[in-house]
Parts: structure tokens; sequence; C-alpha cells
């Protein structure tokens, strides 16, 4: 058999390959009875001809999809990353298909990219996707929430205040206070925060976080250090704008801002945990194996990924899913071990 030039074979096509009517390979499809020898004869016909069903028709009948439209706004990092990888895995186990829409960049900056990343939304939404889930570091995405209007389920991947809408909920807070109580309570008064980019709302979070705690004890913040990334070129950069001794410990909004700040300073000749304890965040899987292993918030992204879509189905078929996304949790290891400076 051979394949149609020039454009998409159809049921028809397949029909006359196998030697049967267009309404036989329907029923093929349907579920209809059709016997074994047609079966298999249509079956060939599909593969041989490259056949793709066009599942449109059915979307429009169906009072479900098992379509979920993703929006993911953000650099695609570790942590998008891992949720991404979870909420797929998720999806293959719950017999649903996602339709991904990424965007780097905020698109609240231009007029363009706005527009852009709403035509996006309504393209999923004309797909039928059963449920939207929207994943953003930037306050713009309480726009797109305002846009869906309820059109479809609608589950947040983002650190907002409104808890309403925000089904997996945040972590970057609680997770940062824990990191600061642990540089607290080794004796450090004098740390330093190291944020991410101002414009992401974990990175807001976490500086809330360190300012928080250095209040509770008493002790006076310094200067916050801002990273235009979260990635070690920018902690390497921070790096050049400190002066040895202003500080004895150091919180870094990533792990990967941590990897450029100590590589920066042992250039300079200070070295972790010997001249300055310091701690990062998400754990990457490469955190252990740094020099020196690297005290840092772990953050299960693939779980809260997999929450987020569950819950998503829960919302479209009504049945209940109440798991919430993992805790953070604190890794202590030896960049915050050994520290042999003055501690006041």
């Amino acid at each position: 058999m051979a394949r149609v030039e020039g454009r998409r074979p159809s049921m028809v096509d397949v029909g006359r390959a196998a030697g049967v009517s267009a309404q036989t390979v329907s029923r093929y499809f349907n579920g209809g009875y059709v016997s074994a020898d047609a079966s298999a004869r249509v079956e060939a016909a599909v593969n041989a001809l490259g056949y793709v069903r066009n599942r449109i028709p059915l979307q429009m009948k169906a009072r479900h999809t098992n379509l979920i439209g993703l929006v993911l706004l953000g650099p695609l990092n570790y942590g998008n990353s891992g949720i991404m990888g979870g909420l797929t895995r998720a999806a293959r186990e719950a017999g649903q298909a996602v339709m991904i829409s990424h965007m780097e960049r905020d698109p609240a900056t231009s007029a363009e990219s706005w527009a852009a990343l709403l035509t996006e939304v309504d393209t999923l939404l004309s797909m039928r996707v059963d449920a939207l889930i929207v994943g953003s570091p930037y306050d713009s995405i309480k726009r797109i929430i305002d846009y869906v209007d309820g059109a479809v389920p609608l589950v947040t991947l983002a650190e907002l205040p409104d808890k309403a809408v925000d089904a997996v909920g945040p972590y970057s807070y609680e997770a940062s206070c824990a990191v600061m109580r642990h540089l607290i309570a080794l004796g450090h008064r004098r740390i330093l925060h190291i944020s991410g980019p101002s414009d992401r709302a974990q990175a807001v979070a976490r500086r809330r976080a360190y300012e928080a705690e250095m209040t509770a004890a008493g002790l006076e913040g310094l200067p916050v250090l801002e990273s235009r990334e979260w990635n070690a070129a920018s902690g390497a950069e921070c790096a050049g704008r400190v002066e040895a001794g202003s500080f004895s410990a150091v919180f870094a909004g990533s792990d990967t801002i941590a990897l450029g700040f100590i590589s920066a300073l042992r250039q300079r000749g200070l070295i972790a945990p010997r001249d300055y304890a310091i701690a990062g965040f998400d754990d990457m899987p490469d955190a252990q194996f740094m020099d020196p292993p690297l005290t840092t918030a772990r953050i299960d992204f693939e779980r809260i990924g997999e929450v987020a879509l569950r819950r998503a189905v829960a919302d479209v078929t009504g049945v209940s899913y109440d798991d919430d996304a993992p805790r953070p949790e604190l890794v202590v290891r030896a960049s915050t071990a050994g520290y042999l400076g003055a501690l006041g």
C-alpha cells in the first residue's frame, strides 16, 4: 500500500486500501462491530498510510476531551523543568494529554508579548481543554486568571497571596524561614541574602522570609544583593560586590546562585565553610556534590507538578482530590559546618 502523496490520508483512503467502506473504518475507530478479518486489514492500512485520526469531531461531542492546557511562564530552570516532568508523567498515568504554551519572559513587558500569550490561551480554549494549569513567577498571572474568567477550571502554580486561586500552595517563604533559622541557630549574626530577580514572586517571598527572621531574632539585616537571574553567573557577579569579612553566612536564593558565589569567592581566597557558611535553595541533584556539599531547602518540584495535574482533573470530574504538595525540607550539609571565623 502506498502512502497518499501531497496530503494527509483520509478515512476514505484507509477504507479503499483495506477494501472496506469508510463507514466500516469509522465503526473500527468508534468501537462498533467489525469482523476480525476487516479489522486486521484496516489496522494494516492505517499503519501503511500513516493515517492519524481527527479527534476534533469527537471532542466536539464529548463532555470531556481529556486535554489539559498548561501555560508555563519563566525560564526553564530546574524548578520549572521538574514541575513539567511531574505534571506530564501524572497526565499519562491519568489518561490525559497536555497541550503546552511556554513563554520565557514576563508577557506584561510588552503589548506584543501579552497579545501573543492571550492568542495561545485562546487556542488552548478553542481546543476545548478540560482545564488550565498556569505556572508563573510573574505578577501578571493575575491578569491571565482574570482573562480566563472561569471559562474552564483553573489551577495555578504561583506564589500568590490569594490562596483561593493557588491550589498547590506556595513554598518559598516557609522553606526560606527554615534556612534562616538554621543559620541563626548556628550563631550567625551577619547574614547576607543574595536574592533572585526582584520581578519573580519566589524571590520576593524568600527576601521577605530573610527580613522576617532577622527581625524576629533581633538582628539587623545586611543590604540584599539582587541577582539578575537564577544562575551561577549571577551568583559570581554578586560575589564581586561583597567585602570580605562583612558577613559570616550567606543565604543564596538558589543552589546555582550559591555555586557561582562560592566559585568566585574561592578565586579571592575565601573558602566555604572555613571563612563563611552558605546555604542555597532547591536541592538540585548536584548540590550534594558541590565543594563544599551545599546546605539547602529541598523542594519536590516533580511532586508539585503531579499534584497540580491531579487537582485539575479532580476539578473537571468532580472527584475529590485533597493531596497537597509536599512540605519543603531543610537538608543540612557541610557548607554550613566548620565555620572558623567570628560570628559576632
